[in-house]
């Protein structure tokens, strides 16, 4: 059975949000006796109806009754807290920031000129799910630059994850609105026409270690994928949508197919207040420079007065907008004019750092444009396999109040009771082509990144 899993083809989804995927549903699970499919006509071999109530099964009572497919009962539990050294916390984080300057560029290939918006986070988890399946698993530890082995690669993952969830439910006082950092993780495998003993060994063989509930919390699945791929996609996708606050409502499209045998997803959803609020009242319409030099006009935010950390080198420009939870931020990085690509290309784990460690307080006269950017990228190159696909797709807003997303300490910056206000000390405009990522700072956990080259 084991071989079997290994040579099956698989499908590979991601999502990704600044309010960034919601925690695991559960859904339609069946005991040893399975019922009939929900599009099963009652005929001879059905039992009567009666108005008795299901009991729910252990899955369904950890991870709801809307996950869908039939649920294996016995995931492990997460480990939390982490058991990962923080060595290997590290090296998975930098990592994702070696693999995220990879994604830039195939967002460039796929989307040239445009606005990009992925989630490295994201995309690592779901094809760190995806080994124990992968018809070429060493592709995915090339391509994803992962640098662990995979006894240690899940739970740094699982440390990852867990330094993000920390923030959700976080608030800035008893009145503010508390961060929302949502984070569901699923596989599926493939159950056409098998036995109820065929389904238990090939979920038993699909996760030998326990991996996906240890270290994911990802529910296990089985549904009829090869036997309906057009249901098994309504059905992933409605539990994605709903994972993702409605922002991502069709993330597989035409993935599944009859060949397909394994499914892994990761949907996050993000939404949190700044810490200081723009008013709506400053912004106007103001000028962004094109990185061909033409100027634009676009909607503008201005804060006369605002304290901020901030980041200066060699014309690059960094500063950090906090949100309500200590140490989680958005970082803007605006290099000079018509050098974005050049900072895409530089953007190593060590300029990260150098950029976390020195960002220092600044009272400023800031201006940044609202923005939204929504973007798709097809993954299947990195799978180097012929029979599998991967999908990732990440949505981002802001506005005056916050942020929203989908598809990471820091010193809190703003003081609402300072006694007395504080004179400027200089102007900074984001006002042409930026990088831009959602983190958490003490950790270097970056949730979603992107880069904005037209905020229209």
């Amino acid at each position: 059975m084991r071989t079997q899993i290994l040579r099956s083809p698989l499908v590979l989804v991601l999502a990704s949000l600044l309010l960034i995927a919601a925690l695991p549903a559960c859904g339609d699970t069946s005991g040893e006796d399975a019922p009939p499919a929900n599009n099963a006509t009652p005929g001879e071999d059905t039992p009567p109806a009666n108005n008795t109530t299901p009991e729910l099964t252990a899955g369904q009572q950890r991870f709801g009754e809307s996950f869908p497919g039939d649920l294996l009962d016995n995931v492990p539990a997460r480990e939390n807290p982490s058991q990962a050294p923080a060595a290997d916390i590290q090296q998975a984080t930098r990592d994702q920031h070696l693999f995220a300057r990879d994604l830039f560029a195939i967002s460039a290939e796929q989307h040239p000129g445009e606005n990009a918006f992925f989630s490295p986070f994201s995309v690592s988890a779901a094809f760190a799910m995806a080994l124990p399946a992968a018809n070429n698993p060493d592709a995915i530890r090339r391509n994803l630059r992962f640098s662990l082995p995979d006894g240690q690669l899940h739970p740094a993952n699982n440390g990852l994850q867990l330094e993000i969830l920390k923030h959700s439910g976080a608030r800035l006082n008893r009145e503010g609105e508390p961060v929302v950092f949502n984070l569901a993780n699923g596989v599926w495998l493939d159950s056409t026409g098998l036995t109820d003993e065929e389904k238990a060994a090939r979920i038993e063989a699909g996760d030998t270690s326990g991996i996906f509930g240890r270290y994911y919390d990802a529910p296990i699945a089985l549904l009829d994928m090869q036997a309906d791929p057009v249901e098994a996609e309504r059905l992933l996708n409605a539990w994605v949508s709903d994972r993702t606050n409605g922002l991502i409502p069709e993330l597989l499209q035409g993935n599944i197919n009859q060949d397909t045998f394994f499914v892994s997803i990761n949907a996050l959803y993000f939404k949190a207040a700044w810490s200081e609020p723009f008013s709506e009242r400053l912004t106007a319409p103001d000028t962004f420079t094109l990185e061909d030099g033409t100027a634009v006009q676009t909607p503008t935010f201005h804060a006369p007065n605002r304290p901020m950390q901030t980041y200066q080198r060699d014309g690059l420009e960094a500063v950090a907008i906090s949100y309500t939870s200590p140490g989680l931020e958005m970082v803007l990085l605006m290099p000079p004019a018509g050098e974005l690509d050049a900072l895409v290309d530089a953007l190593t784990p060590e300029l990260l750092e150098e950029v976390a460690a020195g960002l220092s307080h600044e009272q400023l006269i800031f201006a940044m444009p609202r923005f939204e950017v929504e973007a798709m990228l097809d993954l299947t190159e990195l799978l180097e396999d012929p029979y599998s696909s991967a999908n990732h797709h990440a949505v981002i807003r802001i506005d005056e109040k916050g942020t929203e997303a989908a598809a990471a300490t820091v010193v809190e910056i703003g003081d609402n009771n300072a006694p007395e206000p504080i004179e400027p000390e200089r102007e900074l405009k984001i006002d042409r082509p930026f990088l831009f990522l959602i983190w958490d700072r003490p950790s270097r956990t970056v949730a979603f990144m992107g880069k904005v080259v037209d905020p229209r």
